[in-house]
């Protein structure tokens, strides 16, 4: 496995978000499929440096459901989990110098878009 990104989101999960994330990230992925619960996405998002299809897994949680996971990055950025409702995980297939640019190139793309903040990608 290659770095996982988080992003906290400022909007609680919901069909709107899920609909929302989804466009975006059908926007930045050359391959993508859906779970039929519609919280976790797998996708191949092509590097500009290269020709290759580089595999990741999106997953949206509720952040009062995973307050013992992302507790940490929490305080670390000073964030209300009661402001920040939702969180998203992006995580590489891989570990290459791609791999990490796509994570955080992602990650940005999703925080910018839904007005969250994103961790840096860490192994």
């Amino acid at each position: 496995m290659g770095p996982t990104a988080t992003i906290f989101l400022p909007k609680p999960v919901s069909e709107q978000l899920l609909v929302s994330l989804d466009s975006e990230l059908r926007s930045a992925a050359a391959r993508i499929k859906t779970s039929r619960k519609g919280c976790d996405w797998n996708i191949w998002m092509t590097s500009d440096s290269t020709s290759f299809t580089h595999p990741f897994q999106v997953h949206v949680w509720e952040t009062s459901k995973r307050l013992e996971d992302c507790g940490v990055d929490l305080k670390e950025l000073a964030l209300d989990s009661s402001v920040f409702q939702a969180i998203v995980t992006v995580s590489a297939g891989c570990n290459e110098y791609e791999d990490w640019n796509l994570t955080a190139v992602l990650a940005k793309k999703i925080a910018d878009r839904f007005g969250g903040i994103a961790t840096k990608p860490e192994k």
